[in-house]
């Protein structure tokens, strides 16, 4: 416990650095605490009175500055007011456990005017109490889902967490990110405190809306809740909350294509080169990836230099990064080949990802959000800066279009196996042989984009 006295011009200054310590909610504490004389202090509890008109309140003792004596103080802190009696009391211990913290470091109600302690958090998560923080830091998800106090936010996480061992690296990335943007909203709405019985139908109906206010497409926010709806069934089954709100839930009609993927024009695909090649090389490099390789955002972004063979002239796709689930092997085709040396990725470290951070430079950090960040910097480049209303993702049905249309006699095995399908149907021709073709470059027939 740290001494103080009635706060002065001197004293703030010489507790300044202890400011840094304690928590935001609680800086302006601080001003109290100085080297002088010690008050001693009782730790905060929470009192359930089995008929009291003041209901459930926390109680703890400061020293009256004058008397010297320990004297009790209780705050409600609006408990009352929660009608769930597991969320009334998870708020209740995380009063207490940041009251205890200010106590220990001088906090002293009679000399704070004897104000209610309104710098408490009114946004704190059940992640900050102590055995909680402990056995996140030390991986025991399952001690956290079995925590008396756990509240929606930690128990969504916790729950993803102790999940990624049965999911592959793919579907494991794709929960984490649904979890993680529902979280972001439950904070924005001030639910993320509450217990995870607390979650409604109309809550997530509401979620759903609001994800569509921001311009997703009813398909993005059908593939967000997708990846949430399995995390609930898992808190479920585990009996932390008693049924899923998902399952009253329907989910947004998939609404038929706008044209968002419309093919670039050839004229289109020039002037977008010219403008990548001088503002973003690597974006553009990032482009052909789409555009010769047909690979999906988030699969590039999980690309390393190991999985590029020049002299094979090869592209190897681990199973888990695929659609199908299956590993792929695709041709290396000599323009974007030319442009990966252009850049000297062909020196790259082999556990380098080819895409990471803002810039997508090169590193050897995985970057969950690459292909959100690549889609950024296109939108802010191409249908922004040239005006051409053309997403990122429509290279890849540029490039498959102006081949079939572009060459007399298109190879569709070999575009089967470029474009991952498991069979021709999109191709309109059932082809037996699954063996990678070659094509040669001078045939490929598509323009120097």
């Amino acid at each position: 416990m740290l001494p103080y006295v009635l706060p002065s011009k001197q004293h703030q200054q010489a507790h300044k650095g202890l400011v840094g310590v304690l928590p935001k909610q609680l800086k302006n504490l601080a001003k109290y605490i100085v080297n002088m004389e010690v008050l001693a202090f009782k730790k905060a509890k929470l009192v359930k009175p089995a008929s009291s008109k003041m209901g459930w309140y926390v109680e703890w003792y400061n020293t009256e500055p004058e008397t010297k004596k320990l004297t009790r103080i209780r705050k409600t802190f609006d408990l009352g007011r929660i009608e769930d009696e597991k969320t009334r009391e998870l708020t209740a211990m995380e009063y207490i456990f940041y009251l205890d913290k200010a106590l220990e470091n001088g906090y002293n109600f009679f000399i704070d005017d004897k104000q209610q302690p309104e710098s408490l958090p009114n946004t704190l998560a059940a992640e900050h109490l102590p055995e909680i923080a402990q056995a996140a830091e030390e991986k025991h998800w399952s001690d956290i889902l079995q925590h008396k106090y756990i509240n929606i936010s930690a128990a969504l996480t916790a729950s993803v967490k102790q999940k990624q061992f049965n999911l592959t690296k793919k579907s494991y990335a794709a929960c984490l990110s649904g979890v993680k943007i529902f979280n972001e909203w439950l904070t924005l709405k001030k639910l993320h405190r509450n217990s995870p019985n607390s979650i409604t139908p109309d809550n997530i109906n509401d979620f759903m809306q609001h994800e569509l206010a921001k311009g997703k497409t009813n398909r993005t926010v059908s593939g967000i809740l997708s990846r949430i709806a399995p995390i609930f069934d898992e808190l479920e089954a585990l009996r932390i909350i008693k049924v899923s709100p998902f399952k009253y839930v329907k989910r947004p009609k998939k609404k038929a294509d706008s044209g968002h993927f419309a093919p670039l024009t050839v004229d289109e695909l020039m002037k977008v080169k010219a403008h990548l090649s001088k503002e973003h090389p690597r974006l553009l490099l990032f482009g052909y990836f789409i555009f010769y390789a047909f690979l999906r955002n988030n699969t590039i972004g999980r690309l390393q230099r190991k999985d590029i063979d020049f002299e094979g002239m090869q592209l190897h796709i681990n199973g888990e990064d695929t659609k199908s689930g299956r590993t792929v092997t695709k041709q290396l085709v000599e323009p974007l080949a030319k442009a990966l040396k252009e850049l000297e990725y062909d020196k790259l470290p082999p556990e380098h990802y080819l895409f990471t951070g803002k810039g997508l430079k090169p590193g050897a950090k995985y970057y969950e959000t690459i292909g959100t960040r690549a889609t950024e910097a296109w939108k802010e480049h191409v249908i922004d800066a040239l005006k051409i209303n053309k997403k990122l993702y429509a290279l890849k049905h540029t490039a498959g279009q102006m081949y079939i249309n572009n060459t007399d006699a298109p190879d569709l095995d070999w575009l089967q196996r470029q474009m991952e399908h498991t069979s021709l149907e999109t191709t309109n021709i059932y082809v037996k042989s699954r063996k990678l073709k070659v094509l040669d470059s001078k045939n490929l027939n598509l323009p120097d984009f």
